[in-house]
């Protein structure tokens, strides 16, 4: 197999997992939504939790999951289409995980999707502006918290 053939292949199998996702999730952007995801640290949860926060009412944290890592939930608070919540954890470093776990939680399953990639800096799957807004006030809000966190194991450390 040629290296275009290779490409081609994995942009239809990208493709293909993208439309599952987006068809197993139709109608699940709305408030009351639950969904159910796999991450690979505690640290991807909360930084998805955190720009998802004007989002979702509540949510927790199973750790450790079947798999070795964290399995998390949450309920919408208010609408935020899925593609949505795909774009916001691709935003996370190693948010990866995230992505290809992501369901409703009716179909959660906890398995890795491996052909589910969203190209985050695609015009085309970047949310409207106001979401993008409250997922940046969110991580705003996060970064002030660990800042807060940070002072006082700083202050901790410097007592014992």
């Amino acid at each position: 197999m040629n290296y275009s053939n290779h490409v081609s292949m994995q942009i239809q199998a990208e493709m293909k997992a993208m439309s599952t996702f987006l068809a197993s999730t139709a109608g699940g952007g709305v408030t009351g939504a639950q969904y159910k995801f796999r991450a690979e640290c505690l640290r991807d949860a909360q930084l998805f939790f955190a720009a998802i926060s004007e989002f979702a009412a509540s949510y927790r944290k199973i750790a450790p999951s079947e798999f070795g890592d964290v399995d998390a939930m949450f309920v919408l608070s208010s609408d935020i289409s899925p593609r949505d919540l795909l774009w916001a954890a691709s935003r996370i470093a190693d948010g990866h995980v995230v992505v290809q776990t992501l369901e409703l939680e009716a179909n959660y399953t906890g398995e890795r999707d491996y052909d589910r990639h969203l190209d985050e800096n695609h015009p085309a799957n970047m949310p409207c502006s106001a979401p993008r807004r409250a997922m940046r006030r969110g991580a705003k809000a996060h970064v002030k918290q660990l800042r807060f966190f940070l002072d006082d194991a700083k202050e901790f450390s410097s007592s014992i």
